[in-house]
């Protein structure tokens, strides 16, 4: 297997037949209280689909595998950074990923996650410019392994949150150009596409949650920190 990408949590390898594995990795699973339900994420993927959410089509999943068709393209992260001249128009469409999902009913007796304790919208939790391939046939959202049901407007906020105070791998030196170039034209243009005072309703909540993951930095967890009490002030 060909190693293809590795997030914070998992390893995407290419199987050579026209799908890819995302496995968890074991430094993740020792710290995972339990094992993570794949199929469950992998039946969320498919109730998303039925919506008009373009996803990945799934072969497979169990424990912490998932098997799913490989979507050919470059994310809209390694787009903008050929191309920045287009990173009005990427923040415009992750703005108009979340209008779709906002779209899509939470299926009934779905036993999701509700981090913010309200709420009956679904709720992707990670959708940022490296979790969006721009494939022959638009764009697909990946990576549904935060999956849960809330407020839309807390989802909103994840995604500000991720783009205002997170860092992307720093695997290529052009998206590390674009983070520190780009990042305020891509958010700007995100927010002036979507509900900004519901979302900034959010900001604090969606921060405390992040602020305890152990992946985050101490860097990002400050930046997290500067962002709610700007937005309070």
């Amino acid at each position: 297997m060909d190693l293809l990408a590795s997030g914070r949590a998992a390893d995407v390898y290419d199987l050579g037949d026209g799908t890819v594995l995302r496995r968890y990795r074991d430094d993740f699973l020792a710290r995972w209280q339990g094992t993570p339900d794949c199929a469950r994420e992998a039946e969320a993927m498919l109730w998303a689909a039925r919506h008009g959410v373009a996803v990945p089509h799934v072969v497979h999943a169990e424990g912490g595998d998932i098997v799913m068709e490989k979507v050919s393209g470059p994310t809209l992260l390694d787009d903008v950074a050929r191309r920045p001249w287009r990173v009005r128009a990427g923040g415009r469409l992750l703005a108009q990923l979340h209008r779709q999902l906002d779209a899509v009913p939470v299926p009934e007796g779905a036993p999701l996650p509700a981090p913010y304790g309200i709420g009956t919208g679904l709720l992707h939790r990670d959708l940022h410019p490296g979790n969006v391939i721009l494939s022959d046939r638009g764009p697909v959202l990946i990576d549904w392994s935060g999956l849960a049901k809330g407020p839309r407007d807390a989802d909103v906020a994840e995604s500000w949150v991720i783009l205002a105070c997170f860092s992307p791998p720093p695997a290529q030196l052009a998206q590390r150009l674009v983070t520190a170039a780009g990042r305020s034209l891509f958010l700007n243009a995100f927010l002036g596409a979507v509900d900004r005072q519901g979302a900034a309703r959010w900001l604090g909540p969606v921060a405390a949650l992040r602020e305890g993951d152990v992946n985050a930095s101490a860097r990002e967890r400050a930046a997290m920190r500067a962002l709610v009490a700007q937005a309070a002030g």
